[in-house]
């Protein structure tokens, strides 16, 4: 499938005559990731400089590059974080919610101002998939429950209180003292 590079009816600065030109990417390797980094040849609208030859970018087609860039690294794009969220039937902010992220970082993502990082990124596609339900979400918003018959059980908590057998002031009396220590 061919790609289609936008087109820009304006020169990034006067003297500039429109030119095609073919640009190596390279898609790096993801850690944990069993492929290597590659380059592929992206064909793009540019402008060409008649004295020296130069080919520049406008905004519009490096960000074009940028989406394919991430494209092949397995990232969501705007759209998708849009269809997820209206097949999930859930408004911006609900889906904030869910994820316990801020209410702008959606948006941002959805519209394509930002992008998540490569960990929400598997987290949303794994609830696109089904492997994460809206339930489960909705119910690790609710404090942990500390019931010795739960499925997930708290493994900090016990560490967090427990007291020691020795009277406070007695472990006091056994610390080292700094004065010694320095000598």
């Amino acid at each position: 499938m061919k790609r289609q590079a936008p087109i820009d009816a304006t020169p990034p600065f006067e003297g500039l005559v429109k030119d095609k030109a073919k640009l190596s990417v390279t898609i790096p390797a993801l850690p944990g990731s069993k492929r290597d980094a590659r380059v592929i040849e992206v064909e793009v609208n540019g402008w060409r400089d008649p004295v020296d030859g130069e080919i520049y970018l406008s905004g519009t087609t490096t960000a074009y590059v940028d989406r394919i860039k991430a494209h092949e690294m397995g990232l969501l794009a705007p759209e998708d974080f849009k269809l997820i969220r209206e097949q999930l039937q859930v408004t911006q902010e609900e889906i904030s919610n869910l994820l316990q992220i801020g209410k702008r970082s959606w948006t941002r993502w959805e519209t394509g101002y930002d992008r998540p990082t490569r960990s929400i990124n598997l987290l949303i596609r794994s609830l696109y998939d089904g492997i994460i339900t809206v339930p489960y979400l909705e119910e690790l918003q609710e404090p942990i429950d500390h019931e010795p018959l739960t499925k997930w059980r708290c493994t900090v908590c016990p560490s967090l209180y427990v007291t020691s057998k020795k009277p406070r002031s007695q472990v006091s009396k056994e610390l080292p003292d700094e004065d010694a220590s320095a000598a």
